[in-house]
């Protein structure tokens, strides 16, 4: 169960609130993005401080691996019947994929579905019960929440060589957004916020042998996990995130390839690559343009995910008909010939 607050402290500091970034549901990912993530796994420094007006210079990370995230969407997976209240899900290779929920309020980890043994077929479908909160949305500085989330599976074992497994996980988080400022990355500086994330997991696994006999346990164990996580607008994932040890030492780095101040999520970025909307608020229509681009198509998603619009090609800075929308917040995504996407937030306010 998920318990949100907001420090004491906010109060005695909000006057200062307002120079500071939010990051809410229209930040994160929607289905059709491919977001590139580095990672240093020998990183010789640490997180950095906590509090406001932070300075975190990690641009000496040493690139030693790669990761692409897709986001698709959940119907078209093979374990659709099982996550249908989900909006989100992310895979990294096509068989493992998570399942998320992004709404105006929360994002959550509904749970996965698995292939351990990289046989092309799907063993474990794992909904989690409750549900693992991402962010209480909006973000900002002190604000914190705790939530508990789990998993209780029985899944056949004979890839395992027993007739049947059992596996349980119960977890508790707590996370607290404990500083603000900027981060440099090798791809850039960004304005961003810091959370501190605490996991808790509780792990344990039962083998059935054979069908008459009863589960025995076979392992139990308990792990705790710390890790720093810095949030920017724009940059869909966190812009970066980095995971100590119990002595407070970094384990890895993370970091997104995606640019600070730029809405581009694959390819070469063009000279000038914010995506612009006009005017916003917007009524019936929305022009659209990004400099020296035209588009390929558009779309238009509601905070859930779901496409509510579709044009199959708009130039630069041609008019969105937005007449059949309902007022609201959404996000518009434009494609180009080269493959790039660019996103912005829309305000409809609706067809007087």
């Amino acid at each position: 169960m998920k318990h949100t607050y907001f420090a004491p402290a906010l109060f005695l500091i909000c006057g200062s609130l307002n120079a500071q970034i939010q990051i809410t549901s229209a930040d994160m990912p929607v289905v059709g993005d491919e977001l590139t993530r580095y990672s240093d796994t020998i990183p010789n420094y640490g997180p950095g401080g906590s509090g406001p007006d932070q300075f975190w210079d990690f641009s000496a990370a040493q690139q030693g691996g790669e990761q692409v995230t897709s986001v698709v969407d959940p119907t078209t997976t093979p374990s659709a019947d099982q996550f249908g209240g989900s909006n989100l899900a992310f895979t990294t290779d096509g068989l493992n994929f998570s399942y998320l929920t992004n709404t105006a309020s929360e994002m959550t980890v509904d749970g996965f579905a698995g292939d351990p043994l990289g046989d092309g077929t799907i063993m474990i479908d794992a909904p989690f019960d409750p549900a693992l909160t991402l962010n209480s949305f909006p973000r900002q500085h002190t604000s914190a929440f705790t939530d508990d989330f789990g998993f209780d599976v029985t899944v056949d074992g004979s890839g395992f060589g027993v007739y049947q497994a059992r596996i349980k996980e119960v977890g508790v988080v707590f996370d607290t957004t404990d500083g603000y400022g900027t981060i440099t990355t090798p791809m850039g500086t960004y304005d961003c916020l810091r959370s501190r994330l605490v996991t808790i997991r509780t792990d344990s696994i039962w083998a059935q042998l054979i069908q008459i006999l009863p589960f025995t346990l076979v392992q139990s164990s308990v792990d705790t996990t710390v890790t720093y996580i810095w949030h920017a607008v724009e940059t869909k994932l966190p812009v970066a995130e980095m995971t100590v040890d119990s002595l407070g030492n970094a384990v890895d780095f993370t970091w997104s390839a995606i640019e600070p101040n730029s809405t581009v999520v694959e390819g070469d970025a063009p000279t000038n690559n914010a995506l612009s909307l006009f005017p916003q608020p917007a009524l019936d229509r929305v022009r659209i343009s990004v400099e020296g681009s035209a588009f390929t198509s558009v779309t238009v998603n509601d905070l859930n995910g779901r496409t509510v619009l579709r044009n199959t090609r708009v130039m630069a800075n041609d008019w969105l008909d937005l007449s059949t929308l309902p007022s609201g917040v959404f996000v518009v995504n434009a494609y180009d010939a080269n493959g790039r996407q660019f996103s912005q937030r829309l305000v409809h306010m609706g067809v007087l």
